[in-house]
């Protein structure tokens, strides 16, 4: 997960926390984003799921609104 935190480094910028909730070990984020990772430009909602233990991060995945068919 550090590894691909150095690679979004520059190229992730998020502009607005729009929402967040707790359940037990997990934590959901929904926020704008700007994305340029991949070589492609997006800019509009991204999720995130982070999982926790012991108060660390120990599973993390990242979504966006255009990986997904509509």
């Amino acid at each position: 997960m550090a590894e691909q935190l150095r690679q979004a480094a520059g190229l992730v910028s998020i502009s607005r926390l729009a929402h967040v909730v707790e359940h037990g070990p997990f934590v959901v984020a929904l926020y704008d984003v700007e994305s340029r990772l991949g070589g492609t430009v997006y800019q509009g909602p991204g999720l995130t799921v982070l999982r926790y233990e012991d108060d660390k991060i120990v599973e993390a995945s990242w979504y966006r609104a255009d990986q997904f068919p509509r």
